[in-house]
């Protein structure tokens, strides 16, 4: 970046990074229900990593707040997909262990201090996180379609195939009368509708969920304010 910025642009560069965050939680799911959420964790880090690249190759200020603001907009997307791709695909008694992906979200705000101390000019702090794009990409690619949403879409074929190799893997046996009721099951006319925002707060389980849910990120920005007086105020 060939100009020299305040830090006030520099705390409205970073605090606008919640926006997106909140604009990609609102619309993850239409993504994940229309696309699937394996396709839509792939597309995601594929447009994260390009993101991150034009962060490198910005030359003003205003050029890198776009890249950052679809930064933060296509990993939480992705974010949201590959969460409930992991508790489509374990079973209610494993379906604890989604934990991980949060953990390993934590993990990664770990690594950027010892990233940062190590490579101390921010275009190399930049392209040496986007690394771990090119890592996650083929370990994702490689795993299977949500047998979920597969059956959403009327896909049994190939949700059955996906559970026969869950079968294999896990050494336990599906009977043959299942994948009979499944096909059965998801016949045309059958299939789930596409799900709306709006039952968010329709519902009263739903809307108790959202509320709490949203109390939470409120607090966790006002801990921020109170954090940090000095710099915002």
């Amino acid at each position: 970046m060939s100009e020299t910025i305040s830090w006030r642009k520099v705390e409205f560069i970073v605090s606008m990074a919640q926006v997106s965050c909140f604009i990609g939680g609102m619309i993850s799911g239409n993504f994940a229900d229309n696309y699937g959420r394996k396709k839509t964790t792939i597309v995601m880090t594929i447009l994260g990593l390009l993101s991150a690249v034009g962060m490198c190759m910005s030359t003003n200020w205003w050029l890198y707040l776009i890249f950052w603001l679809s930064l933060n907009l296509w990993n939480h997307i992705g974010y949201m997909a590959i969460s409930v791709y992991s508790l489509e695909i374990l079973g209610p008694s494993k379906r604890e262990w989604s934990i991980f992906i949060s953990l390993a979200y934590s993990m990664g705000y770990l690594i950027c201090s010892p990233i940062a101390y190590y490579f101390r000019y921010w275009r190399t702090i930049v392209a040496s996180i986007s690394v771990f794009y090119i890592t996650f990409l083929p370990m994702i690619y490689f795993c299977p379609a949500s047998p979920n949403w597969l059956m959403i879409k009327g896909r049994t074929d190939e949700a059955s195939d996906v559970l026969r190799i869950f079968s294999k893997k896990t050494k336990s046996e599906i009977p043959n009368e299942f994948y009979t009721q499944l096909r059965t099951s998801c016949i045309k006319g059958e299939k789930e509708e596409s799900s709306s925002i709006l039952e968010l707060v329709n519902s009263g389980l739903f809307r108790t969920a959202t509320m709490l849910i949203s109390t939470a990120f409120f607090d966790r920005g006002l801990n921020s304010l109170l954090t940090y007086p000095s710099r915002v105020f």
